[in-house]
């Protein structure tokens, strides 16, 4: 489906502010009605984080609220050229967000799997870091894609191959600690192996071989023998990673591997 002009527009407020509904802004009136009760400090607020962020030119905005304090005539269409102008702003943004969240992939062949790992691990850097939210903002963008016209089917692939790679280095935080408990999970682990078998991830660990750069960035020293030097070896190799999320999915794919 191709939205054309003025549609496109209206559609990126309509995501993006969708309080916005039949050429209003609610939040003008309520601005205005907060004032009119005296209640100036939560006018104050409604105009500094809703107003603001989304009429960022001043002397536009001044001139918007007077119109509609006023009851201009004018004031219907002045509001829609001001949100047209801030939809061709996001729409340029987004755009470029797209073409940010593709460019590791760009010369990628799919047929190098560790190449691909590697473009998906820096892509998912800049993603926020809890997986959800990621596969959020990754669906987002992939709903923009289409509303712009804007390199959907490439979108699409990441999004495929993001989901992939979460699903890959999923961690499971339910992991039985006792013997027999990890016994029976393994027992339960190979029934659903020829399962598992028939629909293969992406990611399939026998189809990557980790490079020296990244098994140096994941090892520590072998010689090290006692429990404590080891541990000051991971918290000095670690300790500056420990917010990197797609670093942390690397190391659970290695280990698994």
């Amino acid at each position: 489906m191709n939205y054309k002009g003025n549609d496109v527009r209206e559609l990126v407020i309509e995501r993006i502010f969708p309080e916005l509904r039949y050429g209003e802004d609610p939040d003008i009136e309520r601005y205005f009605e907060l004032r009119s009760q005296g209640r100036m400090l939560d006018a104050l607020i409604i105009y500094r984080r809703r107003l603001i962020p989304r009429y960022p030119d001043d002397e536009s905005r001044v001139l918007l609220l007077k119109l509609y304090r006023t009851r201009s005539s004018s004031y219907p269409e002045f509001l829609r050229s001001l949100l047209f102008a801030r939809a061709d702003n996001m729409i340029a943004r987004i755009k470029s967000n797209i073409d940010s969240l593709l460019f590791p992939l760009s010369g990628v062949s799919l047929k190098n799997t560790y190449a691909v790992l590697k473009a998906v691990e820096r892509i998912a850097r800049l993603l926020p870091d809890e997986e959800d939210a990621a596969r959020a903002m990754a669906d987002n963008y992939s709903d923009f894609a289409l509303i712009l016209d804007h390199r959907k089917k490439e979108t699409d692939q990441l999004c495929f191959l993001l989901g992939e790679f979460f699903d890959q280095a999923s961690i499971e935080e339910n992991t039985p600690a006792d013997f027999i408990a990890s016994s029976i999970a393994l027992e339960e682990e190979k029934k659903r192996k020829s399962k598992e078998e028939a629909k293969k991830n992406f990611f399939d660990l026998g189809k990557i071989e980790f490079d020296k750069s990244d098994i140096a960035r994941i090892e520590i020293p072998a010689n090290l023998v006692r429990d404590e030097d080891k541990v000051l070896a991971y918290c000095h190799k670690y300790w500056i990673r420990t917010e990197d999320s797609a670093f942390e999915r690397i190391i659970w794919l290695y280990s698994k591997k």
